[in-house]
């Protein structure tokens, strides 16, 4: 996710529309251990094994140009596009994705 934000933080400059820029970019995570291991800075007898690339991340978010926040994992946006989920889960998640399309589809309408 967070290479996929820098390419496109990039491509937006690129096009020069930097007002869509909205940096620090947020990335939700919904595993703990993950969030903690971007959060921090510190290498443990644990984390001394994981490659230096997986860790891209921690630099990132110590440079201040994204952050990490914690999201259930029914919140998920991410998981309808990756895994098979229960209907109401799915449903939700549909639901909310498609919800400002609606609106969008609402105003058109209006006079």
């Amino acid at each position: 996710a967070a290479q996929a934000g820098v390419h496109l933080v990039r491509l937006f400059k690129d096009l020069g529309a930097n007002q869509f820029i909205l940096e620090p970019i947020t990335i939700f995570e919904d595993n703990n251990s993950a969030r903690i291991s971007a959060l921090n800075n510190s290498q443990s007898c644990r984390t001394r094994h994981i490659d230096v690339r997986h860790l891209y991340i921690r630099d990132l978010v110590r440079q201040g140009r994204f952050t990490v926040q914690d999201c259930s994992s029914e919140d998920m946006r991410a998981d309808i596009n990756t895994k098979p989920l229960p209907r109401l889960q799915f449903a939700f998640l549909r639901d909310f994705l498609l919800a400002p399309l609606k609106q969008i589809e609402e105003e058109e309408k209006l006079p």
